[in-house]
């Protein structure tokens, strides 16, 4: 009889509670890492197609065909939609008597990110009632009576935009009209008009019914651009914007929005509305090298009234 076989035996016996634990605890180990593959993958999916962009070689379209398909895709649905808010906006200004083109798609800035604000001179001018210049609670009608404050003033003839002012954020840029980008996309600024503000003429003129739509770059690679600061306006303050036929459009804002590119409202911003409205449009959010800012800020505005220049020896 082997000597060492009783030892063996024994020290078997010893250990076999503790070998029980160990193929439990195995177990568990092996459970517990088929569920962390079953949960990361997804984010490692993700995380190699970052990479893949993030990687790749200038010139070899990688990241450029990644982003080209997916703004395609974006504006393929956006114009969708689009399709829809211009179809109730003729049928809501037909009815009520008036005219509203067709707005645009997504408004899409991709400047550089500054912080500080464009400097400009204010020129607020007279208003058409007799006296001083109107405040956001009391506002001069057309006709030179007074608007309680939240009425709109009716609309005014259609007239090519010149000239934009916000008072508060030192902004006194110019407006050319612009039709849509080849994508379908609404007007974005050059770099080299980025201290110009951008309206879409293939819709409505501010002061006329509808939302008019204008759109300026908030920053480029040198400082602040056309709309810088927007997103620091506040409810009841103004608005002017000159016109061709020697008018001024005075606007007071009613809110101020930032939204996501990826989910922006398409029928609030550009749907039909049956008042005299505006919208100013410009990026905001958080600005990567890749993508460029990821929100847009909108300025919601209504006519209240216009402003008419000094005449000579006032």
């Amino acid at each position: 009889m082997n000597p060492l076989r009783p030892v063996r035996f024994l020290g078997r016996l010893a250990l076999r509670p503790y070998r029980a634990c160990l193929g439990v605890l195995a177990q568990a180990v092996r459970r517990a890492l088929a569920w962390c593959r079953r949960v990361t993958r997804p984010v490692v999916s993700a995380a190699g197609a970052v990479k893949r962009l993030v990687l790749a070689r200038p010139g070899d379209g990688t990241r450029e065909a990644a982003a080209r398909a997916t703004r395609h895709q974006r504006l393929a649905l956006r114009a969708r939609r689009l399709e829809v808010a211009a179809a109730a906006s003729a049928v809501t200004v037909g009815l009520a008597g008036g005219l509203l083109l067709p707005g645009s798609g997504q408004v899409v800035s991709e400047a550089r990110a500054s912080s500080s604000i464009a400097e400009g001179v204010s020129r607020p001018g007279a208003v058409d009632a007799p006296g001083a210049a109107p405040d956001a609670g009391s506002t001069a009608n057309l006709d030179g009576s007074e608007l309680p404050s939240g009425v709109v003033a009716p609309p005014l003839p259609r007239s090519t935009p010149t000239r934009i002012r916000i008072p508060q954020l030192g902004t006194d840029v110019e407006v050319f009209g612009a039709l849509l980008g080849t994508d379908g996309g609404p007007p974005s600024p050059a770099e080299e008009d980025a201290m110009r503000a951008a309206w879409y003429s293939g819709g409505v003129a501010p002061g006329e019914q509808g939302p008019a739509i204008l759109v300026g770059h908030l920053d480029t690679y040198t400082g602040p651009a056309a709309f810088a600061g927007l997103g620091q306006l506040q409810p009841g303050e103004l608005i002017e914007i000159d016109r061709e036929d020697g008018q001024t459009a005075l606007f007071e804002v009613d809110s101020v929005e930032q939204y996501p590119k990826a989910d922006f409202p398409d029928l609030r911003v550009y749907g039909a509305v049956d008042t005299p409205q505006l919208r100013l449009i410009t990026c905001g959010g958080r600005w990567t090298a890749d993508g460029g800012y990821d929100s847009n800020i909108v300025a919601y505005a209504r006519l209240i009234g216009t402003i008419t220049p000094p005449t000579a020896g006032q």
